[in-house]
């Protein structure tokens, strides 16, 4: 979930740049292509999750009936929580907020990372330059 997430703010920024490149200028043909970006984009990260989790079935000798296992107990724990309000309401103030806290980080790792190569290459180049 959080690298789907990452993945959706890199994409959403990536657009934005391409449109202020355009002058805001879209038209057909341009929505088309970035339709199918982030369907080529979000459609393999889907395929790559599902092999991973092919491989943990296979190499761990689970069950693939496991997972309706953990389907019925997901299931029975979301209905607890949704009958009683004290729980629900803790439960879910505790999810968000560290759901909240790590997606926050991670991208702002992320985005640390990114200007520490975008640094690296802008002074690899302006070294080659010799200025």
């Amino acid at each position: 979930m959080v690298e789907r997430f990452q993945i959706s703010v890199f994409l959403c920024v990536i657009i934005v740049q391409n449109l202020s490149d355009l002058n805001w200028d879209v038209n057909s043909d341009w929505i088309v292509a970035v339709m199918w970006t982030i369907l080529t984009v979000m459609g393999s990260e889907m395929i790559v999750d599902w092999l991973k989790h092919c491989f943990v079935v296979k190499f761990n000798h689970l069950e693939p009936n496991l997972y309706r296992k953990y389907l019925s107990i997901f299931a029975s724990d979301v209905l607890t929580v949704r009958f009683n309000p004290v729980l629900s309401l803790s439960l879910s103030l505790s999810l968000s907020l560290s759901l909240s806290l790590s997606l926050l980080l991670q991208t702002y790792i992320s985005y640390l990372a990114f200007l520490l190569w975008f640094r690296v290459l802008w002074t690899t180049a302006t070294q080659w330059r010799g200025e």
